[in-house]
């Protein structure tokens, strides 16, 4: 079994969350927040940051652990830490040579309202992430062991 590392960027600009859009057909089409896996030395704020950059073109800067999120699938075990993260600047751009492997075709900012109707993961970002946020993120939450559905 593999296991990995890795982190996500939470970023909200003008009470907008910025997530991507998987979209491989015939086999899955979700939202989520930008993420990765964390490669050599970098620290989990600095993969939320080059994460955040490379599947979208925003730049910002990590505050604080918001989510520890655990899953799994056959082969994989992954532990996901969501960062929040201030929104710095940039507009959402998905660079189809960047993204192409992930399948990641789109990227946006959705009000909390937009994200009830969408395919999204982890769960929390439709209820209790605006909760979190409005409390500042005053604790780590850990999010229960989930089964990667698309792999």
């Amino acid at each position: 079994m593999n296991h990995q590392i890795s982190a996500g960027g939470l970023v909200v600009k003008d009470d907008k969350l910025l997530l991507v859009r998987h979209d491989k057909e015939g086999a899955y089409d979700f939202w989520v927040a930008p993420g990765g896996g964390v490669e050599g030395s970098e620290s989990i704020f600095e993969a939320a940051k080059r994460e955040v950059l490379e599947e979208t073109r925003i730049l910002v800067e990590p505050c604080k652990m918001a989510y520890i999120e655990e899953l799994y699938n056959p082969k994989d075990r992954l532990i996901k830490v969501w960062v929040f993260c201030d929104y710095l600047s940039g507009t959402p751009y998905v660079a189809e040579s960047e993204t192409a492997r992930e399948y990641i075709i789109e990227a946006g900012w959705f009000d909390k309202s937009d994200l009830q109707n969408l395919t999204l993961f982890p769960d929390v970002l439709k209820n209790g992430f605006w909760n979190d946020l409005e409390n500042n993120f005053n604790e780590v939450k850990y999010l229960p062991i989930r089964e990667l559905e698309f792999y």
